[in-house]
């Protein structure tokens, strides 16, 4: 077996990228979805964002969750934009990278 790490998983649920649930919140209720507040809530689990977020729902079930509670007809590149606004942008003094113990000595 293996055991050099090939992949490392973060969450960004707000720790590293600024959220703007605000704006994920007037762009659904724009389409039609119009309780979207409870569906966000984190102490409801039976809500589909809760089940997306923890990975409970495939991308293509929550697409079509999504489809079936708003009033408009959306393509997969609709939704994926929708859930999208949350995110606002990554702060500037996160992009810096520290030196590798492996990048060669300068």
């Amino acid at each position: 077996m293996n055991s050099r790490i090939e992949n490392i998983v973060f969450d960004f649920g707000g720790v590293l990228i600024d959220l703007d649930f605000n704006r994920l919140l007037k762009a659904f209720k724009r389409i039609g979805f119009n309780d979207i507040e409870s569906q966000l809530q984190t102490y409801e689990r039976d809500g589909i964002f809760q089940k997306y977020e923890l990975g409970e729902m495939t991308a293509d079930e929550f697409r079509m969750a999504i489809r079936e509670k708003s009033n408009v007809t959306l393509t997969d590149s609709d939704i994926d934009d929708l859930w999208n606004l949350m995110l606002v942008k990554i702060p500037s003094c996160l992009l810096y990278t520290s030196p590798s113990p492996r990048d060669p000595k300068t």
